[in-house]
Protein backbone atom coordinates (compact mmCIF):
# COMPACT_ATOMS: atom_id res chain seq x y z
CA UNK A 1 0.00 0.00 0.00
CA UNK A 2 1.19 2.99 -0.87
CA UNK A 3 0.89 6.41 1.64
CA UNK A 4 -2.14 8.05 -0.35
CA UNK A 5 -4.14 5.01 -0.04
CA UNK A 6 -3.81 4.79 3.79
CA UNK A 7 -4.27 8.51 4.18
CA UNK A 8 -7.65 7.86 2.46
CA UNK A 9 -8.94 5.01 4.36
CA UNK A 10 -9.14 7.13 7.51
CA UNK A 11 -8.35 5.81 11.34
CA UNK A 12 -8.52 1.97 11.65
CA UNK A 13 -11.76 0.31 13.26
CA UNK A 14 -11.57 -1.78 15.87
CA UNK A 15 -15.01 -3.29 15.58
CA UNK A 16 -15.54 -6.46 17.85
CA UNK A 17 -11.98 -7.81 17.41
CA UNK A 18 -9.96 -8.61 20.42
CA UNK A 19 -8.40 -4.90 20.57
CA UNK A 20 -11.50 -3.32 20.96
CA UNK A 21 -12.83 -5.51 23.77
CA UNK A 22 -9.28 -4.75 25.51
CA UNK A 23 -9.32 -1.12 24.84
CA UNK A 24 -13.06 0.03 24.63
CA UNK A 25 -13.42 3.54 23.21
CA UNK A 26 -12.44 6.17 25.67
CA UNK A 27 -15.07 8.82 26.58
CA UNK A 28 -15.04 11.94 25.57
CA UNK A 29 -14.83 13.59 28.93
CA UNK A 30 -11.77 11.48 29.86
CA UNK A 31 -10.28 12.30 26.92
CA UNK A 32 -10.13 15.85 27.99
CA UNK A 33 -8.98 14.70 31.12
CA UNK A 34 -5.88 13.10 29.87
CA UNK A 35 -5.00 15.66 26.64
CA UNK A 36 -6.25 18.57 29.09
CA UNK A 37 -2.21 19.64 30.26
CA UNK A 38 -1.53 20.10 25.72
CA UNK A 39 -3.96 22.97 25.67
CA UNK A 40 -1.58 25.12 27.38
CA UNK A 41 0.36 24.78 24.55
CA UNK A 42 -1.19 26.39 22.25
CA UNK A 43 -0.02 29.79 23.42
CA UNK A 44 3.58 28.58 23.39
CA UNK A 45 4.89 29.27 20.11
CA UNK A 46 3.11 33.02 20.99
CA UNK A 47 4.78 32.93 24.56
CA UNK A 48 8.05 32.20 23.06
CA UNK A 49 8.30 34.48 20.40
CA UNK A 50 7.18 37.33 22.22
CA UNK A 51 9.87 36.45 25.28
CA UNK A 52 12.88 36.27 21.92
CA UNK A 53 11.43 39.34 20.83
CA UNK A 54 12.43 40.67 24.03
CA UNK A 55 15.54 39.02 23.88
CA UNK A 56 16.75 40.32 20.70
CA UNK A 57 20.56 40.84 21.45
CA UNK A 58 21.75 43.52 20.34
CA UNK A 59 25.61 44.98 20.94
CA UNK A 60 26.63 47.42 24.59
CA UNK A 61 25.85 50.81 23.53
CA UNK A 62 28.20 53.22 23.64
CA UNK A 63 27.13 56.40 25.75
CA UNK A 64 28.33 59.98 24.72
CA UNK A 65 30.81 61.99 26.45
CA UNK A 66 27.62 64.24 28.16
CA UNK A 67 25.92 61.24 29.11
CA UNK A 68 29.27 59.80 30.51
CA UNK A 69 29.53 62.83 32.25
CA UNK A 70 26.50 62.76 34.21
CA UNK A 71 27.00 59.27 34.89
CA UNK A 72 30.31 59.97 36.53
CA UNK A 73 28.57 62.91 38.42
CA UNK A 74 25.75 60.78 39.62
CA UNK A 75 28.28 58.18 41.18
CA UNK A 76 30.08 60.37 42.57
CA UNK A 77 26.78 61.67 44.14
CA UNK A 78 25.68 58.12 45.30
CA UNK A 79 28.90 57.67 46.82
CA UNK A 80 28.61 60.86 49.04
CA UNK A 81 24.84 59.52 49.99
CA UNK A 82 26.37 56.25 50.96
CA UNK A 83 28.69 57.44 53.23
CA UNK A 84 26.49 59.77 55.08
CA UNK A 85 23.56 56.84 55.34
CA UNK A 86 25.21 53.28 54.25
CA UNK A 87 22.47 51.54 55.88
CA UNK A 88 19.85 52.07 54.23
CA UNK A 89 20.80 52.43 50.53
CA UNK A 90 20.09 55.04 47.94
CA UNK A 91 16.57 54.61 46.30
CA UNK A 92 17.64 54.95 42.11
CA UNK A 93 16.21 54.21 38.90
CA UNK A 94 19.12 52.05 36.84
CA UNK A 95 19.35 51.49 33.35
CA UNK A 96 22.10 49.04 32.06
CA UNK A 97 23.55 47.07 29.83
CA UNK A 98 23.03 43.25 30.55
CA UNK A 99 25.02 41.11 28.57
CA UNK A 100 23.79 37.10 28.40
CA UNK A 101 26.11 36.10 25.26
CA UNK A 102 29.45 37.45 23.73
CA UNK A 103 29.61 40.66 23.29
CA UNK A 104 25.47 41.16 23.06
CA UNK A 105 22.73 41.39 25.43
CA UNK A 106 19.64 43.43 26.30
CA UNK A 107 19.46 46.83 28.00
CA UNK A 108 17.57 46.77 31.35
CA UNK A 109 16.11 49.19 33.55
CA UNK A 110 15.22 48.55 37.08
CA UNK A 111 14.00 50.07 40.42
CA UNK A 112 15.73 49.81 43.58
CA UNK A 113 18.68 50.58 46.21
CA UNK A 114 22.21 50.61 45.53
CA UNK A 115 23.95 49.35 48.71
CA UNK A 116 27.85 49.59 47.94
CA UNK A 117 30.22 50.52 45.10
CA UNK A 118 33.59 48.85 44.84
CA UNK A 119 35.41 51.52 43.06
CA UNK A 120 38.54 49.36 42.24
CA UNK A 121 36.33 46.61 41.14
CA UNK A 122 34.61 49.22 39.08
CA UNK A 123 31.21 47.72 40.02
CA UNK A 124 28.00 48.71 42.34
CA UNK A 125 25.64 46.08 44.17
CA UNK A 126 22.05 46.94 43.40
CA UNK A 127 18.83 45.10 45.03
CA UNK A 128 15.19 45.21 43.79
CA UNK A 129 12.50 43.38 44.28
CA UNK A 130 13.62 39.99 42.91
CA UNK A 131 17.36 39.97 44.17
CA UNK A 132 20.61 41.36 44.20
CA UNK A 133 22.73 42.57 41.45
CA UNK A 134 26.66 43.40 40.71
CA UNK A 135 26.33 45.79 38.06
CA UNK A 136 30.10 46.83 36.30
CA UNK A 137 30.48 50.54 36.14
CA UNK A 138 30.70 49.64 31.96
CA UNK A 139 27.57 48.24 31.53
CA UNK A 140 25.77 51.38 33.34
CA UNK A 141 23.66 53.55 31.05
CA UNK A 142 21.29 56.03 33.29
CA UNK A 143 21.24 57.18 36.92
CA UNK A 144 17.84 57.93 38.08
CA UNK A 145 17.45 59.21 42.25
CA UNK A 146 13.96 58.25 42.98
Amino acid sequence: MNRETLLRQGAPRHDGDAFSRRHPPMSTANRAKIFAPFAALSTYDTALSACEAYHTAIACPELSDDAAAALDAALKLICEKLRTCPSGGVPVALTYFAPYIENAGYVRTRRGKILSIHLKKRTLMFTDQDAPHVIDFAHLLEVHFL
